[in-house]
Protein backbone atom coordinates (compact mmCIF):
# COMPACT_ATOMS: atom_id res chain seq x y z
CA UNK A 1 0.00 0.00 0.00
CA UNK A 2 1.34 3.41 -0.68
CA UNK A 3 1.82 6.12 1.41
CA UNK A 4 0.83 9.42 0.74
CA UNK A 5 3.64 11.68 2.68
CA UNK A 6 2.34 15.03 1.74
CA UNK A 7 -1.45 13.81 3.71
CA UNK A 8 0.97 12.72 6.82
CA UNK A 9 2.51 15.59 6.96
CA UNK A 10 -0.52 17.92 6.49
CA UNK A 11 0.48 19.82 3.76
CA UNK A 12 -0.18 20.88 -0.21
CA UNK A 13 2.15 19.24 -2.79
CA UNK A 14 2.94 22.02 -4.17
CA UNK A 15 4.78 22.83 -0.32
CA UNK A 16 7.89 24.93 0.27
CA UNK A 17 10.74 23.44 2.42
CA UNK A 18 9.81 25.61 5.19
CA UNK A 19 6.25 24.38 5.04
CA UNK A 20 7.18 21.28 5.31
CA UNK A 21 9.54 21.90 7.74
CA UNK A 22 7.43 23.80 9.93
CA UNK A 23 4.62 21.10 9.71
CA UNK A 24 6.96 18.50 10.81
CA UNK A 25 8.39 20.20 14.35
CA UNK A 26 4.57 20.99 14.83
CA UNK A 27 3.84 17.38 14.20
CA UNK A 28 7.14 16.08 16.30
CA UNK A 29 6.14 18.06 18.83
CA UNK A 30 2.82 16.77 19.17
CA UNK A 31 3.44 13.15 18.76
CA UNK A 32 7.19 12.85 20.21
CA UNK A 33 6.87 10.08 22.51
CA UNK A 34 8.58 11.77 25.26
CA UNK A 35 5.67 13.94 25.27
CA UNK A 36 2.69 12.10 23.95
CA UNK A 37 0.56 10.06 25.86
CA UNK A 38 -0.88 8.19 23.34
CA UNK A 39 0.05 4.25 23.03
CA UNK A 40 0.63 4.86 18.81
CA UNK A 41 3.45 7.83 19.38
CA UNK A 42 5.88 5.62 18.10
CA UNK A 43 4.49 4.21 15.42
CA UNK A 44 2.77 8.02 14.46
CA UNK A 45 6.81 9.49 14.85
CA UNK A 46 8.18 7.09 12.35
CA UNK A 47 5.54 7.72 9.48
CA UNK A 48 6.47 11.70 10.57
CA UNK A 49 10.23 10.74 10.48
CA UNK A 50 9.69 8.34 7.24
CA UNK A 51 7.68 11.45 5.81
CA UNK A 52 10.16 14.07 6.79
CA UNK A 53 13.00 12.37 5.31
CA UNK A 54 11.92 11.89 2.18
CA UNK A 55 10.13 15.60 1.43
CA UNK A 56 13.13 17.38 2.58
CA UNK A 57 15.83 16.15 0.29
CA UNK A 58 14.68 17.47 -3.43
CA UNK A 59 16.02 14.49 -5.29
CA UNK A 60 13.88 12.20 -2.50
CA UNK A 61 11.32 14.08 -3.17
CA UNK A 62 10.91 14.35 -6.69
CA UNK A 63 11.41 10.47 -6.70
CA UNK A 64 8.65 10.10 -4.59
CA UNK A 65 6.99 12.18 -7.07
CA UNK A 66 6.75 10.25 -10.05
CA UNK A 67 6.73 6.86 -8.90
CA UNK A 68 5.11 6.91 -5.26
CA UNK A 69 5.82 5.14 -2.08
CA UNK A 70 6.60 1.42 -2.47
CA UNK A 71 8.35 -0.83 0.66
CA UNK A 72 10.83 -2.27 -2.01
CA UNK A 73 12.10 1.22 -3.16
CA UNK A 74 15.08 2.51 -1.81
CA UNK A 75 15.62 6.49 -2.64
CA UNK A 76 19.00 6.04 -3.37
CA UNK A 77 19.11 7.53 -6.55
CA UNK A 78 22.50 9.52 -7.24
CA UNK A 79 23.27 11.34 -10.29
CA UNK A 80 27.10 10.74 -10.17
CA UNK A 81 28.10 7.47 -12.01
CA UNK A 82 31.42 7.78 -10.45
CA UNK A 83 29.51 6.78 -7.03
CA UNK A 84 27.52 3.95 -7.77
CA UNK A 85 27.92 0.26 -6.11
CA UNK A 86 28.30 -2.30 -8.59
CA UNK A 87 29.28 -5.31 -5.82
CA UNK A 88 25.68 -6.42 -5.67
CA UNK A 89 25.43 -7.33 -9.60
CA UNK A 90 27.33 -8.81 -12.30
CA UNK A 91 29.28 -5.67 -14.07
CA UNK A 92 30.96 -7.20 -17.17
CA UNK A 93 33.80 -4.21 -17.46
CA UNK A 94 34.84 -4.45 -14.05
CA UNK A 95 34.83 -8.02 -13.56
CA UNK A 96 36.81 -8.54 -16.95
CA UNK A 97 39.38 -6.06 -14.93
CA UNK A 98 39.62 -7.97 -12.23
CA UNK A 99 39.99 -11.63 -14.13
CA UNK A 100 43.11 -10.00 -16.28
CA UNK A 101 44.52 -8.41 -13.12
CA UNK A 102 44.70 -11.84 -11.24
CA UNK A 103 46.12 -13.57 -14.50
CA UNK A 104 48.71 -11.04 -14.58
CA UNK A 105 49.17 -11.41 -11.03
CA UNK A 106 49.41 -15.44 -11.05
CA UNK A 107 51.70 -15.19 -14.18
CA UNK A 108 54.17 -12.46 -12.56
CA UNK A 109 53.86 -15.08 -9.21
CA UNK A 110 54.89 -18.10 -11.98
CA UNK A 111 57.76 -16.37 -13.86
CA UNK A 112 58.99 -14.88 -10.25
CA UNK A 113 59.16 -17.89 -8.14
CA UNK A 114 60.71 -19.55 -11.36
CA UNK A 115 63.64 -16.37 -11.54
CA UNK A 116 64.00 -17.41 -7.54
CA UNK A 117 64.72 -20.84 -8.03
CA UNK A 118 66.89 -20.49 -11.03
CA UNK A 119 69.02 -17.95 -8.96
CA UNK A 120 68.69 -20.24 -5.92
CA UNK A 121 69.80 -22.91 -7.83
CA UNK A 122 72.66 -20.87 -9.23
CA UNK A 123 74.13 -19.49 -6.04
CA UNK A 124 74.34 -23.20 -4.67
CA UNK A 125 75.07 -25.14 -7.32
CA UNK A 126 77.85 -22.10 -9.07
CA UNK A 127 77.74 -20.25 -11.81
CA UNK A 128 78.22 -22.83 -15.17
Amino acid sequence: MSKNYYDILGVDKNATEDEIKYAYRKLASKYHPDVSHDEYANQKMAEINEAYSVLKDPIKRANYDQYGSNQDIRYNYNPNPNSYDYSSGFVFSKSIFHLIGFIIRLLLISFGLRIIFQLLIMIFYGFN
